[in-house]
């Protein structure tokens, strides 16, 4: 009779915890709640406002007006903010320092000032890049950092870069420009196979035979052909840089994915190819837009820049030896080393960035009003001698100069945030704000539709539902890099 009147307790003291115990009790989650938001989908619908959003852990709970708050929640006062997707760049170079080629950074510095640039995406709203040509064994290092300690966005990468002998970047002196070239079939195959562990979304081909101005070989058509059928095989789409007509011509033949320098087609042969069979073209209007600066240093004070990109790299963006220095980097990249002195002095001659950059706007809302896929990507970073791609602002800025080509703030949205995330096969999770979606938002003062500028008044940045301020993200002052 003891024993049955001892279980009977038992069995009573359970019954009444699972009745009386609070939700605190059995709820785990980390609970962010975004009140009284406007939202921008990325979907391109119109804005929605009065909104609350509400994110569990890593994900997104709910979507709609008055939400219940749960018990332990970190709130977030949305009135006068909008959310949108966190943004997504889709042409970086996130193993390029700007710079660095002109100023020699020791390995210290240049890792310091790479972990900052990691960072410098999250506060300007960027959360996932993708970078589009970097070696194996910095996209092996910079995922360990971002595994272990480091804030930084999704990085997604191609690899491997494929490039002809002695073609455009298979010079070993470009340093983290550098590219092996293949020069046969079993060439391909050895590389796909070395880089596979880095689980690259696509890969990169170039096609690039000097902007129009060089003479530099590309790859031969046998290695084009087998170049397509070892990657049909591994499923790993096409990116291809061209630059030139004929270049593209080559490109479309291949039947790539992406294409990324987008803005170079303003061709009506090239653009009805590109109706008949649609491929992504990735914008990179920042490239002209970034040499303008050579000419208007002013831009270096904007208050933007000097919050975000460290001052090495201002300092060095001011520095006329560093423009002289690229002129002639430059030169010899796609003249080659017999280039002449004259023929490298004529190809150094100052050039107006803003007349070309005029050709690409134009090239850009052409594509876009033919029913192309425009993506945002920046090319942030691109190669160590260019003092002017910084990491960060300059995809914010990008972003801007789609509005310029006559694309409507929410169409440039789009372009930065659902359309990309289809490019890259990360629909599923990313580019929109929907519940079930990963929580990746940026959360900016004011209205993007009003004024794309306000973008870059960033309140608070959500990678994987973790949620910081611009300053929290950046720690450091980008003044105190060493």
């Amino acid at each position: 009779m003891k024993t049955f009147k001892t279980i009977s307790i038992l069995i009573l003291g359970v019954i009444l915890n699972n009745c009386t115990g609070t939700s605190d009790q059995v709820d785990n989650s980390n609970y962010i709640l975004i009140r009284n938001v406007s939202i921008i989908d990325g979907m391109g619908n119109p804005p929605q406002s009065g909104m609350d959003i509400l994110i569990e852990n890593n994900r997104i709970k709910k979507v709609e007006k008055n939400i219940d708050q749960p018990r332990k929640v970190e709130e977030i006062n949305g009135e006068g903010l909008t959310a949108l997707p966190g943004l997504i760049d889709s042409h970086v170079h996130i193993s390029s320092v700007p710079g660095s080629g002109f100023r020699n950074d020791t390995l210290q510095l240049y890792e310091n000032l790479q972990r900052h640039h990691l960072k410098a995406y999250l506060a300007c709203g960027v959360t996932t890049i993708l970078d589009t040509g970097i070696p194996s064994e910095e996209a092996r290092k910079i995922n360990s950092w971002l595994t272990n300690d480091q804030s930084g966005p999704r990085l997604l990468v191609l690899s491997p870069a494929f490039t002809a002998a002695n073609g455009y970047v298979s010079d070993p002196g470009l340093g983290k420009l550098f590219f092996r070239p293949v020069t046969s079939s079993n060439d391909v195959i050895n590389r796909l196979n070395e880089t596979s562990f880095l689980k690259a979304i696509g890969v990169k081909v170039f096609l690039e035979s000097g902007f129009g101005m060089g003479r530099l070989p590309i790859l031969s058509e046998e290695i084009r052909k087998a170049i397509i059928e070892q990657c049909k095989l591994r499923n790993l789409p096409l990116y291809i840089h061209s630059t030139t007509d004929e270049d593209v011509k080559l490109a479309l033949n291949m039947e790539p994915h992406a294409l990324v320098h987008g803005a170079v087609i303003g061709n009506d042969e090239l653009i009805t190819r590109l109706q008949e069979k649609p491929v992504y073209l990735i914008s990179t209007l920042s490239i002209q837009d970034g040499f303008a600066i050579e000419f208007d240093r002013d831009r270096l004070s904007d208050p933007y820049y000097l919050n975000t990109v460290p001052e090495i790299e201002l300092e060095t963006a001011n520095n006329e030896e560093a423009w002289r220095n690229l002129s002639l980097k430059f030169a010899r990249l796609i003249l080659g080393e017999t280039a002449t002195e004259e023929e490298i002095e004529m190809l150094t001659q100052p050039r107006n960035p803003k007349a070309v950059l005029a050709i690409w706007l134009d090239n850009t809302i052409k594509q876009h009003e033919a029913g192309i896929p425009i993506v945002m990507g920046s090319d942030a970073g691109n190669w160590p001698v260019m003092p002017q791609m910084f990491h960060g602002p300059t995809s914010i800025r990008e972003i801007e100069l789609l509005t310029l080509a006559g694309m409507t703030p929410l169409e440039a949205i789009k372009s930065s945030t659902s359309i990309p995330a289809e490019m890259l096969g990360i629909s599923q999770d990313l580019g929109t704000i929907q519940e079930g979606k990963l929580a990746d938002l940026v959360i900016v003062s004011g209205n993007p539709l009003d004024n794309i500028n306000s973008l870059k008044n960033v309140k608070w940045t959500i990678k994987d539902g973790i949620a910081k301020t611009p300053e929290e993200w950046l720690g450091l002052s980008a003044a105190n890099i060493k």
